[in-house]
């Protein structure tokens, strides 16, 4: 059957969008499968689509992160702007290129686009604010996450990461203060901005969805040829506070080499012990075999 734009807001609003919500969207388009003659055209319709379901009295937020690279390397990054392009999708580039309403936050990595009443608020989010700060608006205005196509074994509800941030293991991962990113200041100066926060692995994190349906946190269903959510921001929140506070190895993935999940005490205990012996012995033979 083909996906079309009223047949999308149609199984938008039957998922839980309604007018007025305060949305913060993850999205794989691709997943969904709508298309309407290029590029452009089907950006354009998506972001009428949520104009139509959220009204003006509705406020959409997308996150539109920036690449990060060593900071102990040279880097031709273009320096970060409001205008620069994001790597967290093409509707996140969507809203920076053809909305002439929103707003982005000046973060250099952890930037947020917003249209709406709330946009501002969203997007006060400076340099010296900490990486999911926007999160908590979202959490605390009792907003909505719309999992767009992102309902796999990757994705995760976005309080995760707040959550992860108000316990301090965003400034506990392995990572922190290795990666930059170069943006322009307030005086039109080029600086470097050291990564020391950092979300990690959610690969894990779909093992929580059954709580989440206990506490009638998320609706799902299909929007064009995919399988989406709508979760409870605060609800959410309060479930990935509580797991994490309590019982963080269930959030690890399946891969035993996962720095995210296996390299950090919080989540891996005593495990990361032999867990750094063991990566670098798989480093090791990664770089012997390449060099054969």
């Amino acid at each position: 059957m083909r996906v079309t734009k009223n047949k999308i807001v149609e199984q938008l609003r039957s998922l839980g969008v309604e007018k007025g919500d305060l949305l913060f969207v993850a999205s794989d388009l691709m997943k969904v499968g709508y298309f309407n003659k290029n590029q452009i055209q089907t950006m354009t319709d998506w972001i009428d689509i949520f104009a139509e379901l959220l009204g003006p009295a509705g406020t959409i937020i997308i996150p539109s992160y920036t690449d990060i690279f060593s900071r102990f390397a040279r880097s031709s990054q273009t320096p970060f702007t409001p205008a620069s392009y994001s790597n967290s999708g093409s509707l996140a580039n969507a809203y920076i290129q053809f909305t002439k309403n929103h707003i982005r936050s000046p973060h250099p990595v952890y930037s947020c686009v917003a249209v709406g009443p709330l946009a501002e608020e969203l997007c006060s989010h400076t340099v010296e604010a900490e990486a999911y700060d926007p999160y908590a608006v979202v959490i605390d205005n009792k907003g909505k996450n719309l999992m767009l196509g992102t309902i796999d074994e990757k994705n995760c509800p976005m309080p995760f990461h707040y959550a992860q941030q108000v316990l301090g293991h965003t400034k506990s991962h392995p990572l922190c203060g290795l990666f930059k990113a170069s943006y322009i200041d307030g005086s039109n100066r080029q600086k470097d901005y050291i990564v020391r926060e950092i979300g990690g692995c959610t690969r894990g994190v779909h093992k929580l969805w059954g709580r989440h349906l206990a506490k009638n946190a998320v609706q799902f269903g299909k929007v064009g040829r995919s399988l989406s959510g709508l979760v409870d921001a605060s609800t959410s929140y309060h479930i990935m506070l509580d797991v994490l506070k309590n019982e963080p190895s269930e959030i690890k993935c399946s891969n035993k080499l996962c720095i995210s999940c296996y390299g950090r005490f919080r989540y891996n205990g005593y495990g990361v012990v032999g867990f750094y012996p063991q990566k670098f012995l798989h480093y090791t033979a990664q770089f012997l075999g390449a060099k054969k």
